[in-house]
């Protein structure tokens, strides 16, 4: 059986069809073992093939008739199964398709009949290109059946530019209605040149701030901030930017309306813009290294002085946008970058470039630049901004995003039972599989938190319509006049992803108890407390994170963590006397003057977008919340005296130290309880107020303002302040040292005089709750002699024995605020009106999670039917007389 250890790269051009093909080696290497092209397609009688295979190979041309690219693909498996000894196309596990034009998908995604109807509607915006990238998809898929073919967008890359770099100032109507935008091209190129400078750098590439410039026939640049593009020259099409070998770059838009006043069709100005123009245009001939030649070579004094001319409009242009990316960036570039044809080859051009941009900390080495082949850092030792050549390497680019599609098809969503034939005939394979699952399980690739959620929502989506279509008339149960004015207790009728209540085990996080997070989830350290951000990740992927993930989350909420000065005004301006849930409430309401959602909601967002806005504020908001309890927690408490975060630490821990508990002990403790708070399900008040709001498509900001003033009510987040006063009276009563027979009559005298024992019950779980079972363990390890955690201790020994007896609780044992404000008060923090605002800044994660999905699943605003007790009776008599007949 052959081994499906190789990756094929597909280039699908309207007559040409460009392949390399990469083996998967040992660790994390793909090597390329052959490549070649098939030209003049459609052109029987002058179509060829080029090729060579293996380490050494010897070119190979075949002359042979290539009606279309599926015959095309026919003469390369025939080609390369002989090269490789077999039927070539069962070694191949994955096909790679470079596709120019995604609009704004983001990541690499397998081709499903929907992806290539995004394709075939990005047409319109890459005509050249996109009609023939599908020939060659179609192709591929008819030459290798049953194997994931992945495409690589080449805007995908720049999909990260804010607003203000990707909208064109036209009507606003023009980018809702038909996607008029900045996308950007040669994305798989500054992937890998970001990656690869990343790495020569030494430096993480979330901190790498790089000006890369893809210089060739078609030239671009592209400001990267923290391995991210910000901004690039390129815009709806490749045609935006530099000049290029027959592309005319940026021009004044009203040369189109005055060459059509003069008597020329669209057609001939869309030619004459992108294949006459450029070097073609200024110079008459479009090869770049003739034109280098005449201002750089030995005879230039007397050379063509409109190639002299080129070369210098095409400094100019570069030199420019250098400019502008230094501003864009704050002046903290990390390298210059140069790649593709010029940038790679031509030393004279790079020295022209950087001219004079010594102020800028960019120092050029003549000796250097002039010896470089290939790649070399061509700066000098004292350059503060690194020079660095890069050969660029697309295919291998997209062979890597295709492994790594594969993989997080391999264990994502039951995809494994599919592939396990290709695992097991592909050792390499299953070494890439097993570092990707890693210790937690983990089935997705990327640290991009909201790349990662952009991934999942075209199945969840589909997933939902499935229910709704399958099973939309079935019933989920009845409604009964007790639960109508009950509170709704029990009715199965809200939607809420991100956590289900097990009556045996307590509530389930995506699928996860409470035990199962705090082995999977990532730590600070070794042995501790999971850290909050790897419980966001599952609740809004749904998979359990890996370490590099949960520290992709920390940095991606640490960059948004600022809060503005007029928040802190807001809450020094508060009078004295404010409840804490109060000022948080007010603090949020603040910040809702940055919502995104409300600004693009009202320049009219699709509603197949509002996710994503969404999930920037409630980011942006979960990032400021420990800020803002840490600043309400010193206002009022202790003097208004703020204390400096500290950029070492998680989530958690920041809240706790910016609190003014910086010891080991406080820190995870703050996380265990950030983690376990987060969310209980929809129906609790918090979260269904929330909800609720959101479905009214009020911004997150709304949103949560009011989950929190309903967990300010007594019944709802006030109970473990309701324990600790319960269990104060008891020490009271009958002090530190009492015994458990004393316990037990004092629990005996409370229930007789008909008040509750605090902290026991629950009104679904029959057991003790797994989050109470978790700060007790908790306690046992840090506090073991706590007189406060050794009357809780005591208490758990007694308490549901007696309430056993009693008959009348379901459960008897204790819920999770019998425990956590034990914690609390050992490490100082005692001021016991803070302890919601603790819980809310907690239950963001979970409602605000959902929130998003809310959004990205389209749901609607919620409605239920209400009733008055007369139309409660006349319904009831209606059943009733029913009954009877």
């Amino acid at each position: 059986m052959s081994a499906r250890n190789k990756v094929m790269v597909l280039n699908a051009g309207s007559s040409s069809l460009k392949y390399k093909l990469f083996q998967l080696g040992e660790g994390s290497t793909l090597r390329a073992v052959a490549s070649g092209i098939c030209e003049r397609i459609g052109d029987a009688a002058a179509s060829f093939h080029r090729g060579k295979a293996g380490e050494g190979g010897q070119e190979q041309r075949q002359e042979t008739p290539l009606k279309d690219h599926t015959a095309a693909l026919e003469v390369v498996s025939s080609f390369l199964g002989s090269a490789f000894k077999g039927d070539f196309t069962k070694e191949v596990f994955g096909v790679g398709h470079r596709v120019v034009h995604g609009r704004e998908i983001s990541e690499p995604v397998l081709i499903s009949d929907q992806v290539r109807s995004t394709i075939q509607k990005a047409s319109d915006l890459a005509p050249l290109h996109n009609p023939p990238n599908l020939m060659g998809i179609d192709a591929a898929k008819a030459t290798f059946p049953g194997v994931p073919h992945v495409a690589v967008f080449d805007t995908a890359f720049h999909q990260t530019m804010p607003p203000e770099a990707f909208m064109y100032a036209l009507p606003y109507e023009l980018y809702v209605e038909r996607a008029v935008r900045r996308y950007g091209f040669h994305g798989t190129s500054y992937k890998y040149l970001t990656a690869e400078a990343a790495r020569q750098l030494g430096k993480p590439q979330e901190e790498t701030n790089l000006i890369i410039c893809h210089l060739g026939a078609g030239s671009s640049m592209c400001a990267v901030k923290g391995g991210k593009s910000v901004d690039t020259t390129m815009g709806l099409t490749p045609l935006e930017g530099l000049m290029m070998g027959t592309r005319c770059g940026d021009i004044d838009p009203a040369i189109i309306p005055y060459l059509a006043s003069h008597g020329m069709s669209v057609k001939e100005i869309d030619t004459l813009l992108n294949k006459k123009s450029g070097f073609l245009g200024l110079a008459g001939n479009a090869d770049l290294r003739n034109h280098l030649e005449a201002r750089f070579g030995a005879g230039s004094a007397t050379a063509d002085p409109r190639s002299k001319l080129a070369v210098d409009v095409y400094v100019r242009r570069v030199r420019k946008y250098l400019g502008a990316y230094f501003a864009h960036l704050d002046g903290q570039v990390d390298a210059i970058v140069f790649s593709a044809g010029i940038g790679e080859n031509s030393a004279p051009m790079r020295a022209e470039f950087v001219r004079g941009m010594e102020f800028a900390g960019v120092k050029l080495d003549g000796g250097k630049n002039a010896a470089a082949k290939g790649a070399a850092d061509v700066s000098t030792q004292d350059s503060r901004v690194k020079l660095l050549v890069i050969p660029t390497d697309e295919e291998l680019s997209i062979a890597q995003q295709t492994l790594e599609r594969f993989l997080q098809q391999a264990v994502n969503m039951r995809g494994l039972q599919k592939l396990r034939g290709a695992l097991q005939a592909a050792p390499g394979l299953r070494e890439h599989l097993a570092e990707a699952l890693g210790p937690a399980g983990v089935r997705t690739l990327t640290t991009d938190l909201k790349a990662a959620v952009a991934a999942k929502i075209p199945e969840e989506q589909d997933r939902l319509k499935a229910i709704k279509k399958e099973h939309g008339g079935k019933v989920l149960g009845a409604v009964t006049v007790e639960q109508a004015i009950g509170g709704m207790r029990g009715i199965p009728s809200m939607l809420w992803e991100t956590s289900l209540l097990d009556p045996e085990e307590g509530i389930r996080f995506r699928g996860h108890s409470i035990p199962d997070l705090q082995e999977k989830l990532p730590k600070a350290k070794a042995g501790g407390e999971p850290i909050p951000e790897g419980l966001l990740w599952l609740l809004l992927t749904g998979e359990v994170p890996t370490q590099d993930q949960a520290k992709s989350v920390t940095e991606m909420l640490r960059e948004r963590s600022k809060l503005p000065d007029h928040v802190y005004k807001v809450l020094s301006d508060t009078h004295p006397d404010t409840h804490p849930m109060t000022q948080l409430c007010t603090a949020v309401l603040a910040l809702q003057v940055d919502s995104k959602f409300a600004k693009a909601y009202s320049q009219g967002i699709h509603k197949t977008k509002y996710w994503e806005p969404v999930f920037e504020d409630s980011m942006d908001l979960i990032a400021k919340l420990p800020t803002i309890a840490a600043t309400i927690y010193r206002n009022t408490y202790k003097g208004g005296k703020l204390i400096e975060d500290d950029a070492g630490l998680d989530w958690g821990a920041s809240l706790s130290h910016k609190m003014g508990y910086s010891d080991e002990g406080p820190l995870e403790m703050m996380r265990l309880y950030q983690t376990i708070h987060a969310d209980h399900e929809g129906g609790n008040v918090s979260a269904h107020a929330t909800h609720l709001v959101g479905s009214a498509l009020s911004d997150p900001y709304l949103c949560f303002a009011a989950g929190m003033t309903g967990l300010a009510g007594p019944l709802h987040g006030l109970a473990n302040q309701e324990v600790l006063r319960w269990l104060n009276n008891v020490r009271e009563q009958v002090g530190d040292d009492v015994t458990k027979e004393q316990l037990s009559e004092f629990v005996w005298a409370t229930l007789k005089s008909g008040k509750v024992v605090p902290g026991f019950g629950h009104a679904v779980l029959r057991k003790t709750d797994p989050r109470y079972t978790c700060q007790r363990g908790f306690a046992q390890r840090h506090m073991p002699d706590y007189p406060l955690f050794k009357l809780v201790s005591m208490l758990y020994e007694v308490v549901p024995d007696i309430l056993t007896q009693t008959g009348k609780v379901k459960n008897p044992y204790p819920n999770v605020d019998a425990h956590s404000g034990v914690l609390l008060q050992f490490y100082g923090m005692t001021e016991e009106n803070f302890y919601t605002v603790l819980f809310g800044v907690s239950r963001s994660l979970g409602v605000l999670s959902q929130g998003v999905w809310s959004r990205a699943l389209g749901l609607p605003i919620e409605r239920p039917k209400s009733l008055t007790m007369q139309a409660v009776l006349d319904r009831v008599a209606a059943q009733e007389t029913s009954v009877s007949i």
